[in-house]
């Protein structure tokens, strides 16, 4: 009887565990797969530009081909994640930073570290970004009740100092009126095009 009653508990605990072990990886393919799904792409001028500059590395590296979703922004809502060309009224250059903060996330700071919505806010490569004295007064004193307000975006580069960036820590908050597209390197532009067809 112990036998049969301990073969029924490991046949069921393997059972749990391919069941989860699925549906855990049904998930992941569904978020692979629709990452574009809900693209609106009716506002959008395709441009090719080469990436000058290291800032985003590893992301993208200087004299990296990528494409520019230029209008992306007109039709399409900022998403946290997207690398996106920003523009100022008093610069020519076009800039690529990465978006990290949206709207109604919550900002403080520990030391020289960003505690956004209660996580210390890091690169890709896992390093917590650093904040300058500076750059921690230009982004705290816009802030609504701990919370970025409504069309304010931060954006900053790959790496750790400001000093090799400029970004946000520079430059403050961006709005969505500033960002003239969405940037994606050629593989994510290719699996674009293959989803909307």
């Amino acid at each position: 009887m112990m036998n049969k009653i301990s073969a029924f508990v490991i046949v069921l605990s393997l059972f749990i565990l391919c069941f989860f072990l699925i549906r855990s990886n049904n998930h992941d393919n569904a978020n692979n797969n629709s990452s574009y799904v809900h693209i609106d792409m009716s506002c959008v001028t395709v441009e090719k530009h080469r990436i000058r500059g290291s800032s985003l590395e590893p992301v993208f590296r200087d004299g990296q081909i990528v494409v520019l979703l230029r209008g992306y922004y007109v039709c399409n809502s900022p998403k946290r994640g997207d690398v996106v060309a920003i523009k100022f009224r008093t610069r020519n250059e076009i800039f690529v930073k990465k978006l990290v903060g949206l709207p109604g996330d919550y900002v403080r700071f520990e030391g020289d570290h960003l505690i956004l919505d209660g996580d210390v806010l890091k690169n890709s490569l896992n390093e917590p970004y650093l904040f300058s004295d500076r750059a921690i007064k230009i982004l705290s004193i816009p802030l609504e009740g701990g919370k970025i307000p409504s069309n304010n975006f931060m954006v900053l580069g790959e790496e750790v100092s400001e000093e090799k960036s400029f970004d946000s820590r520079s430059f403050g908050y961006i709005t969505k009126e500033q960002m003239i597209g969405r940037v994606l390197s050629l593989k994510e532009w290719e699996e674009l095009s293959k989803t909307s067809k």
